[in-house]
């Protein structure tokens, strides 16, 4: 079912016309560095800022090969930034900017699973990014088959980007399925493109 879904939306990708907006992601992959105390790991030693890079690295190249201009906070396994750091970006006039940060939950009981979407009500780009929220909930839930929440959080990431923005919380490290799924990079790519799909119908 995985596999025919992601056929669907590759092929009809192209038709949704990327190329008659203007678009610009800003991709945050969360944590990273040797000394993060908040970056979160499977009980195998998987780290979450892994997983947040290779996310945000499909997220990318997916962009770039639909022409679609893309940055990326953080390249690196070892780059460590400050919130700082991954925030402070602006809209260009005429271009639609949005910011995408992935990160990832981890809990003691292995059942706990599901993926949220976060967003700020508290922001000049509030109902886009709860839109935006919306729209990734309602396309993970079929990716998934579970249900997906939306979260209203304050974060900085959030106050500091002058752009509609959420945070992908792609699940938990600490299931053994859902494990699974994030080291596949079939499931980062159909990521991605329900990612871009999103962005481009707001």
């Amino acid at each position: 079912m995985k596999k025919i879904l992601f056929i669907l939306l590759t092929i009809i990708a192209p038709a949704i016309g990327f190329s008659q907006n203007k678009v610009k992601l800003i991709i945050d992959a969360g944590h990273g560095g040797n000394k993060d105390p908040k970056d979160a790991k499977s009980k195998y030693g998987d780290k979450e800022s892994d997983f947040c890079l290779a996310f945000a690295q499909a997220l990318y190249d997916y962009a770039k090969e639909n022409n679609i201009d893309a940055v990326m906070t953080r390249t690196k396994k070892n780059q460590s930034l400050t919130f700082d750091q991954r925030s402070g970006y602006k809209s260009e006039p005429g271009v639609k900017t949005v910011y995408i940060s992935f990160h990832f939950h981890a809990e003691t009981a292995p059942n706990i699973r599901g993926a949220e979407v976060w967003y700020s009500s508290k922001t000049p780009n509030a109902n886009t990014s709860k839109k935006l929220a919306e729209k990734l909930k309602a396309s993970f839930e079929r990716l998934n088959d579970y249900d997906v929440f939306i979260r209203d959080k304050e974060a900085v990431v959030f106050s500091k980007n002058d752009m509609p923005a959420v945070i992908i919380m792609g699940g938990y490290l600490t299931n053994d399925t859902e494990l699974k799924h994030f080291k596949d990079e079939g499931y980062q790519k159909e990521m991605a493109v329900m990612i871009v799909k999103a962005v481009n119908e707001l």
